[in-house]
């Protein structure tokens, strides 16, 4: 039983350490972790970013510091997997001898059984001669008594006397007397040979219950072993399952931060370093439309966040300026109609990141036609590229390109990219929609062209 204490205490406090291992050491501030929403909101308007400029460039600093974590992470993750697999090593040697002293005890446990079997026998066959030898015995103590009693009371001393002046002369005499003395001696002869025989069985079945009971004792003993081992395989086996699992979970969570870091590779590598274009934004037609919604509200009431231009299906839009695509949808049908929420009312639509005189901007361009979508997600862009054709898709009642552009300041594209990926990734930066209510206030003409703003396409170009 102290084994098995001394197993389980083991046991636990390699768990323990275990636990440590498999605990990652992350150098990151403990007010961003998991409050990753609420700094992403907070920063992501000017003015939750200029009242708290301090903390948000912190917090910018904490996002990029996640792939240098997930490096590490990783590194940690093999390091621990192999530790782990050590660990399997040696405990499945350890589950192995186990396993082999059970099996050698109970080998030994049924020789001794045997033995005891053989023991019981030849005290069965003791019992008997011993009967034997007692009802023997027993039989001539009983003659040698008769003996003596008859010689005391039917030949008393007198007849013994005679029996001895009978004799014809003195050498007779003795001849009698030695003859008396024989027989006495003879009788006291025999009942000391059946005395040591009675001994000498009582003794070897004295011996042979000794064994017994020794061999019952160790039976009980290796029993006990038995059960010990049996225990120690079954927390043995416990903690190799436990082990086989965590190395399992280690491995799978090694993959995941590997893919996570090819997801953060692939992204910035899709990046590479943007030039920022030269001149005004181009815009997204270059001839054959016209404008058929302005800015702000609809001519027949509601919020109109950007400028449509109508244009025949398939005429070709250009990008505003060198930048990168963050978002594309490209399986709406070509004809939509006002009860069409295909991605989000805007159908098939391309959201980009641009740079044009050291300044970022972002560009949504929706309702382009099914097979119209040129460029995908995380792909670069120049200033006059084909991005796409003209359509009628998501909530459309005619051929057009709705246009919206958004001021993102002075930043690179680089971080502008690495913020919308770190933020609510929201098609509208995070500055509401037409049924926010908020959209207001974030009018770049409203709050003194502070980034993030939303900007007046048709203004902007010139469109009337």
């Amino acid at each position: 039983m102290d084994k098995i204490k001394k197993f389980t205490k083991i046991f636990i406090t390699g768990v323990f350490i275990l636990s440590l291992f498999l605990t990652p050491i992350m150098t990151i501030d403990a007010s961003f972790e998991g409050n990753e929403d609420y700094y992403s909101e907070l920063c992501s308007t000017s003015s939750g970013y200029k009242d708290n400029k301090s903390k948000c460039d912190d917090f910018s600093d904490y996002l990029k510091k996640q792939r240098e974590e997930t490096d590490q992470l990783i590194k940690d993750l093999k390091n621990n997997a192999s530790s782990i697999s050590g660990n399997l090593k040696k405990d499945e040697a350890i589950l192995k001898d186990v396993e082999k002293k059970i099996t050698e005890i109970s080998a030994e446990i049924k020789r001794n059984e045997r033995e005891i079997a053989v023991l019981e026998d030849q005290i069965a066959k003791l019992v008997v001669e011993i009967e034997k030898s007692e009802a023997e015995i027993e039989v001539k103590k009983e003659t040698a008594k008769n003996y003596m009693v008859n010689i005391q009371s039917s030949t008393r001393v007198n007849v013994f006397v005679d029996f001895l002046l009978a004799g014809e002369d003195f050498a007779e005499m003795s001849r009698r007397v030695e003859g008396m003395n024989r027989i006495n001696e003879k009788n006291q002869d025999n009942l000391r040979e059946l005395n040591v025989a009675k001994e000498k069985l009582e003794a070897a079945k004295k011996d042979i219950d000794f064994q017994t009971k020794y061999l019952e004792d160790i039976v009980k003993g290796q029993t006990i072993a038995v059960n010990e081992q049996k225990e120690l395989q079954k927390l043995a086996e416990q903690r190799i399952t436990l082990l086989r699992q965590q190395y399992a979970e280690m491995i799978a969570s090694q993959e995941a931060a590997e893919q996570q870091k090819k997801l953060i590779v692939e992204k910035i590598g899709s990046i590479g370093p943007v030039e920022s274009s030269s001149g005004s934004l181009e815009r997204p037609l270059r001839s054959g439309y016209r404008v058929s919604a302005g800015v702000w509200n609809y001519s027949s009431g509601g919020k109109h966040l950007g400028v449509d231009l109508a244009a025949a299906r398939g005429t070709p839009i250009y990008a505003p300026a060198n930048g990168i695509v963050l978002y594309t949808r490209k399986d709406c049908p070509t004809e939509g109609s006002l009860s069409s929420n295909c991605g989000g009312g805007y159908g098939n639509s391309v959201l980009m990141i641009i740079s044009s005189e050291g300044k970022t901007y972002g560009a949504l361009y929706g309702h382009m036609q099914n097979g119209g979508v040129l460029v995908s997600a995380n792909s670069k862009i120049t200033k006059g590229q084909q991005i796409g054709r003209v359509g009628n898709s998501g909530r459309s009642t005619g051929a057009h390109v709705h246009a919206e552009l958004f001021y993102l300041g002075t930043q690179s594209v680089q971080s502008a990219y690495d913020e919308w990926h770190a933020g609510s990734k929201n098609i509208q930066f995070g500055l509401g929609g037409s049924t926010w209510g908020n959209e207001y206030a974030n009018r770049c003409d409203v709050n003194g062209w502070k980034a993030n703003c939303r900007m007046n396409p048709q203004k902007y170009w010139g469109l009337y």
